[in-house]
């Protein structure tokens, strides 16, 4: 594989979530969470439409990790990839500063709230495991990867957004982009995400396990029955 060919999905990872971030904290000031969860699930679609065939852009630690998870990822490329992504919404945190011409505020309260934990690890629930299903598929369809990535996004973003102070991230890079960082807005995505990637894998694993025992069976079977006399 070429340098380029490796660089290239690096700084797609670096510029989706970058653009993201500052795209979500915008809406935050502008026009509310809804615009934010549409433009972030039209980003997430657009950036994967620009790297497929040859790549998945992932724009989330959580997403990073589930492939992970399941081998499809190798450790230090999830390490390097996750580091690129925090990267990303570390530089759009300095960026919209400069821009704003002023600190970014910290999003995020002092306390833990478990409301918003709630909501985190439900909304990242819904678009890791609705994601999932198309990640795990035998053929991956790229046309229902934007559809499906573009429509989980927003609804769990938006699902996310429910509680009173919460914000609909979801990614806590994108926490760490908008000045949202705090163990409510991290844990909760992580816990989310980690249920929403696997259970596609551990269905799929199940179903595997009672096709053998379902060919195991049949073949005793077979061997068992009496041989036709001539």
């Amino acid at each position: 594989m070429k340098k380029s060919e490796r660089a290239m999905p690096l700084l797609l990872e670096f510029v989706g979530v970058a653009a993201t971030s500052m795209v979500l904290y915008a809406a935050l000031l502008r026009s509310g969470q809804v615009f934010g969860a549409i433009a972030a699930g039209l980003l997430f679609a657009g950036v994967n439409a620009a790297a497929r065939p040859n790549y998945v852009a992932q724009l989330n630690p959580i997403v990073t990790l589930g492939l992970w998870m399941a081998r499809k990822l190798s450790t230090l490329r999830t390490l390097v990839t996750i580091g690129v992504q925090m990267l990303g919404g570390l530089v759009a945190w300095r960026l919209s500063e400069l821009i704003l011409d002023r600190p970014l505020s910290s999003l995020a309260g002092d306390k833990f709230n478990w409301s918003i934990f709630t909501a985190e690890l439900l909304g990242a629930f819904v678009f890791t495991f609705l994601l999932s299903l198309v990640l795990f598929s035998k053929k991956l369809d790229d046309g229902k990867l934007y559809l499906v990535g573009f429509a989980a996004l927003t609804v769990g973003m938006l699902i996310a957004s429910m509680p009173q102070g919460a914000f609909g991230i979801i990614n806590p890079a994108l926490a760490l982009g908008i000045q949202s960082w705090s163990w409510t807005f991290v844990l909760g995505p992580l816990a989310g995400g980690f249920i929403g990637m696997n259970v596609v894998p551990m269905m799929q694993a199940m179903d595997a396990r009672s096709a053998k025992q379902a060919k195991k069976s049949v073949k005793k079977s077979s061997k068992k029955s009496p041989k036709k006399r001539k």
